[in-house]
Order: C-alpha cells, then sequence, then structure tokens
C-alpha cells in the first residue's frame, strides 16, 4: 500500500511505435539503473487475467536502444520487466509484487494518452496554419473520443453483495453506489471529474473489505457513453484571465436518437451526470423520419429543437434568432440547476459553432478553442481542422473591443440582442474566479456615484444582477455611448 504516482506520458513504444498498451497499464523504462518503470494509473489488473508477454525497445539517453520484455501474471498483480542490451543480452529484471490495495492513493490522469499529447503538443495562434492532429489520430486507443477511466482492484471474496461506493467526501456521504458482478476482479468508475479527490470504499454483504482515494489528473473531460459518440464537458478550458470554465454544466456530442440511437444504460448514465436539458441542433429531415418529437433523455427533460442547417459564417449573421434560443435555453436552465446537452447528428460542425460562440463568450483562449474544434477529429465525426474556424474568428474580429472575449461579448449583445445581465450571469455561473471581463476592461477608482452617473444608463454587480446604483466594490456600467466598464468604488 502507499502512493502510487501516476507517470503521465511514460509508456513504451514498441518497434512498430504503437504504444504498448494493456488496457489501462501503460509502462515505460526510463533507465535500467533507476527506478525503471512509472505506472500511469488504474489497476495492473487491466488485461482481465490474461498473462501477456510483449516485446520492444526504448532509446536510452546515450541514444542506444534497450530492449525489455513484459511479462504478466495480472490476477496475482505481479509485472516483470526485463531489459537488456542487444549486444549482451544481460537482462535486469524489475518485479512488481503483489499490491495491497488497501489505503492504497491512486493519481489519475482521465485524458487518453492520444488525447493528452495532442493537447500538450498543439499550439496555435491566430496565423498559425497548420494542423497537427492528424498525428495523434491514431490506436490504440480505439475509441479516442472518450476518457482513460479509473479501474479499482476487487479483492477476491465469496460475499453474495458486492458493491463500490465513491464520493468527493471521505465520510462517502451522498456517495454514487456501483453494483459489482459477482467473481469481478476490476470495477470501473465511470466519467469522474478532472481534478478532483474522491474516496472510495468496497463493501461485502455491508462490510467494508478495502478503501482508497483517486487523485484525478488532467483538464480535458471527454464522457463515456459508448453509444453516443463525441461527448464532452465544456469544463476544464484555460480562460484568458487565468480561470477555467466549470465542469459539470454544459456538454456537447453526437445524436442520441434517429440514425445513431443510444440504449438504456447510456441514457441513464447521462441522466446520472445531472443533464437534465437537451438543445437539438439538427434540421427537419435529419428528425421527421423517425418522428422525433422529445427529448432522447426522457419526456421529462426540457427539449428545444432549432432546423439548424448553416454552420459557416452565414450562420453566425443570418440564424442569430437561433442562438439567442440557444442561450435563453441553456441560461435558463441552468438556474434552475439543470446541466444541458447540445448537439447535431455528429457533434463537430453546428455543435462545433454553437461551442465556438460559447467559449469565446466565456473568455477561452483562441488555442483552447482551436483544440476543443479538432478534437472532434477523434470521433467517428472524422477530421476537423483548426481551419473550419479560422473565417469564424475573422468575422468576430469586426466587434468592438480590445480582446477577443470582448468581441464575443459585443456580438452576444449587439448581433444577437442578449442582455449585458444575461451575459454576465451566464460568464460568472460558468468560470471560475472573478471574471475580468468585459468590454474594455479597466479599473477605473472613483470617488463616488456622482462623479460618473450622469453619463451612466446600466449598472450590473460583479454577479451580472442589474442594481439601482454605484455600489462600493466592483460594479459594471453601460454608460450613454454604449461602453462597458469596470468601475472600483472605494
Amino acid at each position: 500500500a502507499g502512493d502510487l504516482k501516476a507517470g503521465v506520458g511514460y509508456f513504451v513504444r514498441v518497434r512498430e511505435d504503437r504504444t504498448l498498451s494493456c488496457d489501462s497499464v501503460l509502462l515505460r523504462a526510463i533507465s535500467p539503473d533507476s527506478i525503471p518503470v512509472l505506472w500511469e494509473g488504474g489497476a495492473l489488473q487491466g488485461c482481465f487475467g490474461r498473462s501477456i508477454a510483449r516485446k520492444g525497445y526504448y532509446m536510452g539517453e546515450d541514444g542506444e536502444p534497450t530492449f525489455y520484455t513484459l511479462k504478466g501474471n495480472l490476477p496475482g498483480y505481479r509485472v516483470m520487466i526485463n531489459l537488456s542490451s542487444e549486444i549482451s543480452n544481460k537482462a535486469k529484471t524489475i518485479d512488481f509484487k503483489t499490491i495491497d490495495f488497501d489505503g492504497v492513493k491512486i493519481v489519475h490522469n482521465l485524458e487518453n494518452y492520444q488525447a493528452r499529447d495532442f493537447l500538450k503538443t498543439a499550439i496555435y495562434t491566430a496565423s498559425t496554419t497548420a494542423s497537427i492532429v492528424s498525428s495523434y489520430n491514431r490506436c490504440p486507443p480505439g475509441r479516442r473520443d472518450q476518457p482513460h477511466t479509473v479501474k479499482i482492484p476487487i479483492p477476491d471474496n465469496q460475499a453474495s453483495e458486492l458493491i463500490l461506493r465513491y464520493a468527493l467526501g471521505e465520510d462517502l456521504s451522498n456517495a454514487t453506489e456501483l453494483r459489482i458482478k459477482p467473481g469481478s476482479q476490476i470495477v470501473e468508475l465511470p466519467n469522474l471529474v478532472p481534478q478532483q479527490h474522491y474516496y472510495y470504499a468496497v463493501v461485502a454483504d455491508e462490510n467494508i473489505i478495502t478503501r482508497g482515494e483517486i487523485q484525478t489528473e488532467g483538464n480535458l473531460r471527454m464522457i463515456k457513453v459508448p453509444t453516443v459518440s463525441n461527448v464532452r464537458d465544456l469544463g476544464g478550458w484555460l480562460t484568458l484571465d487565468g480561470n477555467r470554465t466549470r465542469y459539470g454544466l454544459v456538454y456537447r456530442g453526437g445524436e442520441m436518437n434517429g440514425e445513431h440511437v443510444m440504449n438504456d444504460i447510456d441514457r441513464q448514465e447521462l441522466r446520472r451526470l445531472g443533464i437534465g436539458a437537451e438543445v437539438d441542433l439538427r434540421a427537419d429531415n435529419e428528425i421527421s423520419d423517425y418522428g422525433i418529437t422529445s427529448s432522447a433523455l426522457g419526456e421529462d427533460i426540457p427539449y428545444i429543437y432549432l432546423n439548424q442547417n448553416m454552420w459557416n459564417d452565414d450562420a453566425l449573421q443570418q440564424d442569430v434568432a437561433k442562438y439567442r434560443r440557444i442561450f435563453d435555453f441553456i441560461l435558463t436552465n441552468l438556474r434552475q440547476q439543470r446541466s444541458v446537452l447540445f448537439h447535431c447528428i455528429w457533434g463537430a460542425d453546428r455543435t462545433g459553432a454553437t461551442a465556438f460562440l460559447l467559449e469565446g463568450l466565456l473568455g477561452v483562449k483562441l488555442d483552447q478553442m482551436y483544440k476543443d474544434y479538432e478534437l472532434t477529429s477523434f470521433s467517428i465525426a472524422g477530421e476537423r481542422k483548426k481551419t473550419g474556424l479560422d473565417s469564424k474568428f475573422t468575422y468576430l474580429r469586426k466587434f468592438d473591443g480590445k480582446t477577443q472575449q470582448e468581441r464575443f461579448f459585443n456580438y452576444w449583445r449587439t448581433q444577437v440582442g442578449v442582455s449585458v445581465e444575461d451575459l454576465m450571469d451566464f460568464i460568472v455561473r460558468m468560470t471560475d474566479g472573478e471574471p475580468s471581463i468585459v468590454t474594455a476592461i479597466q479599473d477605473v477608482v472613483l470617488p463616488s456615484d456622482e462623479a460618473c452617473g450622469r453619463k451612466n444608463v446600466e449598472y450590473y454587480g460583479i454577479d451580472g444582477r442589474r442594481q439601482p446604483a454605484l455600489r462600493r466594490g466592483i460594479n459594471i456600467v453601460r454608460q450613454a455611448d454604449g461602453t462597458i466598464n469596470k468601475v472600483m468604488i472605494k
């Protein structure tokens, strides 16, 4: 027992330059004479009881290859790596003894390693022309639009009922429960939130037989629902002011009924995540043949259908009424404590355009917006490259504002017609920290309300709520000429 630190990005590559993968187990020898293996996270019981033997090599610091043989007797959590030189053929064996998982702390990166490498390596700017996503869109894993899920080992026992409970609190109050099939050696924890510390316990006939902790890493949150493609959380993206968008509020994805039908297990999982409202961006001809009139998540789920046909630059100009409906629907449901999923068929073009407008309003960095758009390439939708957003960014630069976020803010305010109060409410709900927004972001220190009251027409608090006058602290002020300032009253 002890801390098992995930070695993010450390894994063996075999001679064919494919990643050696044993389900969730990825190993890489970094030096024959030091700690030779870093574990990426998850149970070593990755191959469901099958023994394995693979050969490959890695390049040492001196540029010479070191060859290895990976052998596993995984039911006992025993893994051996024999490191040898091609010339001397002398082996060095590292033996992972049976691990007692009671009290273990697992550090686990939820980003699958192709997505993780892409996010880490790609650096996009307004002047970048070439996309690199194709270099990372390859097996394994087979489903690159899904997360690297945590797998917990289950001790051998003869209990008639096994349950795994996990929660963010050590006392496991309000815990999520998973029933474990008899004879299971591992259990998967689905769709955890990045950057969180979880506690879990395996309970056999109401007796706790093992406990543990999980620290989740990474920022991208893909959602695993196998019968729906390309589902991911809008949370986790870095904003211009150094904050991040919040998890668990707004999701994007592919269709759940129609040509691609979701099963009941995945429907229950999406509802368990708190998704309680659906925005359908499909066109009439894409749903009429299937008689779709309500949400795929259930008759009780609020649902709007947009008949969205366009996703190019024309959509940003001609479909403003539809974007207004989308925004109002999302904000209304967030205010009522319901998370929202918006989608088209593939979760690519119309969904990508909607995500583009929402992320820009939230102040997500340009580089991050390009990456989110290109992550669709890892799904069955096929590759989507940054050029699909280039002209949209060009169009949004026509709007007033010193920063990218200010221009998106003014697009939503002047073109779509959303009020400052609603825009601020959405931003505050969807981002961590204090937003530095909005248009003309600047701190103006004034001694009193009267100093600028005559030319000001509207006042808002930092939470986006309208107020009758300036108050002590930070105020958002819309002036008669249409400009908006952040004003500090001492």
